[in-house]
């Protein structure tokens, strides 16, 4: 989004990340269940997309230049 063109508010409200604003992305480390089901984990994205894939078409994840924050959930038991 263009900060230059957008309306102010939209433009902040992009800016803002919650926890309700967030995906949890059980397919990206999918491929960790190959060792087994108890290494089955979701990444959550918040600034940049890591290193587990080409997530730009994700719209929720705030662009960055060289840095990441991201984390795991993990199930209960696990």
């Amino acid at each position: 989004m263009d900060y230059d063109t957008a309306d102010l508010a939209e433009y902040t409200d992009s800016l803002i990340l919650t926890k309700d604003s967030r995906h949890e992305d059980w397919d990206t480390l999918a491929f960790q269940t190959k060792a087994g089901d108890q290494f089955a984990r979701a990444q959550i994205r918040y600034v940049g997309s890591g290193a587990t894939g080409n997530h730009g078409d994700d719209q929720r994840i705030i662009p960055s230049q060289g840095f990441t924050f991201s984390n795991m959930l993990l199930p209960p038991g696990r």
